[in-house]
């Protein structure tokens, strides 16, 4: 049986080759110089006709473990070779109503951390996290946890995964104050997590992406 993670990567893959057919619907409401910025910060827009709104995704970043030298795509790859997942990433996603693009008004980070050892975290505890930029706070949250678990066959049959989530909502000064910095950290229950000049960089892209509506 193909592992979950080897199906993911699938979907990835697919996201990542070609427009979905809700990105594909929801292109007219894009500018077309809006859309090339999205691209490039791979961002990726989903419609929901049933709630008339749009969320747009970005593709997973590695922080620490196995993710941190890679995309979140790469890291899938990698795992479906025979690599364990461990380790820290992160993305973010924001939403605009309908299918006409409007800048958001804010951004929301997810931060996933996927381990064979038991969950770090209780599923739904109120987790406090913290950003920081340049030596300020930036925000500090209660995020709710929420955990899955999964099974692959890497790197034995059967093997147990935990995997732990949290969302940080930032509003879009708190974001660009985020990504302008040179020196950045999430701090989840006192473990600091530093935010790399890659990182960062990333993040650039996606203020880049929004403020090219303005």
């Amino acid at each position: 049986m193909r592992s979950l993670l080897t199906l993911t990567l699938c979907v990835l893959c697919l996201i990542a080759a070609a427009p979905s057919r809700s990105a594909a619907q929801n292109e007219q409401g894009i500018p077309k110089e809006v859309r090339k910025k999205f691209e490039k910060a791979a961002l990726f827009p989903f419609y929901d006709a049933a709630n008339d709104v749009t969320s747009v995704h970005m593709v997973a970043v590695g922080l620490t473990g196995r993710w941190g030298n890679s995309s979140g795509a790469e890291s899938l790859l990698a795992a479906s070779l025979g690599v364990r997942p461990e380790g820290e990433r992160f993305s973010l996603y924001f939403t605009f109503p309908g299918k006409v693009f409007t800048p958001p008004g804010k951004v929301t980070l997810r931060l996933v951390s996927t381990s064979r050892a038991v969950p770090g975290l209780a599923n739904g505890q109120e987790a406090e996290v913290s950003i920081n930029a340049d030596g300020a706070g930036v925000t500090n949250v209660k995020s709710s946890v929420e955990t899955q678990k999964f099974k692959t066959d890497i790197p034995k049959p059967n093997t147990e995964y935990v995997e732990q989530m949290l969302d940080v909502p930032l509003t879009i000064e708190e974001f660009r104050r985020l990504a302008a910095s040179k020196r950045a950290e999430v701090i989840v229950e006192g473990k600091s997590i530093p935010l790399k000049e890659r990182h960062l960089k990333a993040l650039r892209r996606v203020v880049d992406a929004i403020g090219g509506a303005h």
